[in-house]
């Protein structure tokens, strides 16, 4: 039992194309339009089938098929069911790591920050960073899919908030000085599109600032590695190549400590018309997903450092919201030290 134990954990994803139970559709790389892909894995989500490809031109990671937009929203709607009768009022440990988390991005872009300038959070959640950044003299909005955070934000925060669902967000183009897009691509049907879509939105002289988790990464176990709703996983080279097909120039890029994500200040320009295939990035992310395997994962430090740092954090943010008696409160309260930009 062990044994049989063992040599699962220590299993690779299987890498075959003509696997008896997968179809091959014709859905083409959202990245460089090729056909030509091999499957790594699949698994069963109740009476939905979840196959991710990876590109053998280009190596962008993508779920084929994919759901519809209309089965997507269904689904989301689905799993918040649980809130459903309730005023849903998040966890004040969760309002404090947000706070952090919006202090974080308020950093990355404060260089381009400025009083008055239009700002388009299209991952708010909570209404966090929306609320830091009209604290701070933006004028800023926020969209989100999920209608209780949305009625959390509204009512405690009093920001504006609206409901846009993934790739169906629509805003009036050339309206924003800024955009910003934290894990967000990944969920999108149609990354390309929706980063298009980002570019209309933005001025002349506008920025997109974007983070994606990095399929390159090492801290996650690769048993959780593909969910079922990231229908697209990038690493450095197939994010930076689709942020130039949708007409972005790379103003910055840096890789997030610890989790590896790819975070990018992006500025509009012109559309990448050259061919965008690269198979040495292909072959690079294949033998990366080949050669990490559950059991490397277990018996290096990296699940219980992480495990660790997970319960340091718990005891800290507890110790943290024990003064505190609402969200605003908390938030007020962090954002206070933020000197107001010019």
């Amino acid at each position: 039992m062990i044994l049989n134990y063992l040599k699962y954990m220590n299993r690779a994803y299987n890498l075959k194309h003509n696997n008896h139970k997968y179809k091959k559709l014709e859905l083409t790389c959202n990245l460089c339009n090729s056909s030509d892909h091999e499957l790594i894995t699949s698994k069963d989500y109740e009476d939905y089938k979840s196959f991710k490809v990876l590109c053998r031109e280009c190596g962008l990671i993508y779920s084929n098929p994919v759901p519809t937009l209309e089965g997507l929203e269904l689904y989301y709607e689905q799993k918040s069911e649980r809130y459903s009768g309730e005023i849903f009022i998040p966890k004040l440990r969760r309002i404090y790591r947000s706070a952090l988390r919006a202090i974080y991005r308020y950093n990355r872009i404060k260089h381009y920050l400025k009083k008055g300038i239009n700002v388009l959070d299209s991952s708010a959640c909570i209404g966090e960073f929306v609320y830091l950044l009209e604290q701070k003299g933006s004028h800023a909005i926020g969209v989100e899919h999920n209608n209780y955070l949305i009625q959390y934000a509204r009512n405690e925060l009093k920001i504006n908030i609206e409901r846009h669902f993934l790739d169906n967000i629509k805003m009036p183009e050339e309206t924003f000085d800024i955009i910003t897009a934290y894990h967000i691509l990944n969920l999108c049907l149609n990354p390309l599109e929706v980063l298009k879509k980002y570019w209309s939105f933005l001025k002349t002289d506008g920025i997109l600032n974007l983070e994606v988790p990095n399929i390159d990464a090492r801290h996650i176990a690769p048993y959780h590695r593909f969910r079922f709703k990231y229908f697209y996983n990038f690493n450095l080279h197939t994010i930076k190549m689709l942020a130039r097909r949708a007409g972005f120039e790379v103003v910055n890029t840096i890789i997030i400590p610890k989790s590896m994500h790819i975070n990018m200040i992006l500025k509009k320009g012109e559309p990448y018309q050259d061919e965008v295939s690269d198979a040495q990035n292909y072959v690079m992310v294949r033998n990366s997903i080949i050669g990490y395997k559950s059991l490397n994962f277990l018996v290096s430090p990296l699940p219980y450092l992480k495990a660790m740092d997970n319960i340091k954090k718990y005891m800290v943010l507890n110790k943290a919201v024990k003064e505190y008696s609402s969200g605003k409160e908390i938030l007020d309260d962090c954002f206070a030290k933020i000197p107001e930009f010019k």
